[in-house]
Parts: structure tokens; C-alpha cells; sequence
């Protein structure tokens, strides 16, 4: 006797919260005997819970040259035209100051 039971399908607690059986019990053991064998009905509730873990809803953004051209147009990324903040922020990526050198171009020693 292991006094478990098993479903054919998953229960789906979206679909069903509750199930209720009614099981009817029969006595396999005494096979020999199959006058003797004692059977009765019970009921089984069986209480669905979630199993799956979900994580809250995030959201990551990737301003890519699109989305910097559309944002620059709505005007929220700055006075400047959207042109000119491409153009800004590429040159900032592609330009690094030179040992010795300002960001304004070389520095001299008097």
C-alpha cells in the first residue's frame, strides 16, 4: 500500500484550484479470495499551488542609433538637433585624450 496517487495530465492552477475525487479502495491483497475482498468510497480534495517561480516584470532598455535618433527628435535627450547628438556622442566614444595632451588638444610647456 503506498497511498499515493497519480493524475494522467498536470493540474493546472490557472485552469482549477481545487479538485474533488471520490476514490473507491479495494483490497488487492487477498487475491486468493476474491469474496473476502473489502472495498469502500472516500473523499479526496486536492489543493492545486503554484510550483513555478515568476520573477517581477523588469524591463531593459537598449538605446540603440534608432532610439537615440527617435528620443532626440521628441526632444528628450537635450537641446541639440538629432544629428548632432549622434555625432556628440560618437565623438566621444571614438576619441580618447593622447598622454600630455587636453581635451582640447595638445597642451604646451613654457
Amino acid at each position: 500500500v503506498t497511498g499515493q496517487l497519480h493524475v494522467l495530465l498536470p493540474l493546472d492552477y490557472e485552469e482549477r484550484k481545487v479538485y474533488y475525487l471520490d476514490v473507491i479502495l479495494k483490497d488487492l491483497e487477498n487475491e486468493a479470495a476474491p469474496n473476502t475482498q473489502k472495498t469502500t468510497t472516500c473523499n479526496v480534495t486536492i489543493f492545486v499551488t503554484v510550483t513555478y517561480w515568476a520573477p517581477d516584470p523588469w524591463f531593459v532598455v537598449v538605446l540603440t542609433l534608432t532610439g537615440i535618433l527617435f528620443f532626440s527628435a521628441l526632444g528628450l535627450l537635450g537641446p541639440l538637433e538629432p544629428g548632432e547628438a549622434v555625432f556628440a556622442l560618437l565623438e566621444a566614444q571614438e576619441k580618447t585624450p593622447e598622454p600630455g595632451e587636453s581635451e582640447n588638444g595638445p597642451s604646451a610647456v613654457v
